[in-house]
């Protein structure tokens, strides 16, 4: 995979999360085709680059503090 594969892969969860559509991460890596731990090493990622990312149990999904 090439770094701008990639970064689109990190682009498109990001996207999911800000429209509030990032549910937990073993639904999502079945519906997107990635193995969990992937989506798990994504998300930290985000993390890393500054993102505040959280999951709310009440709403079941992932969320972005702003």
């Amino acid at each position: 995979m090439t770094a701008l594969q990639y970064r689109n892969r990190l682009d498109i969860l990001l996207y999911l999360i800000k429209h509030q559509q990032m549910l937990r991460v073993p639904i999502m890596a079945k519906k997107l085709g990635y193995h969990k731990s992937t989506l798990e090493r994504q998300l930290k990622r985000l993390r890393a680059e500054g993102y505040v990312i959280n999951y709310d149990a009440t709403l079941k999904r992932y969320v972005l503090e702003e």
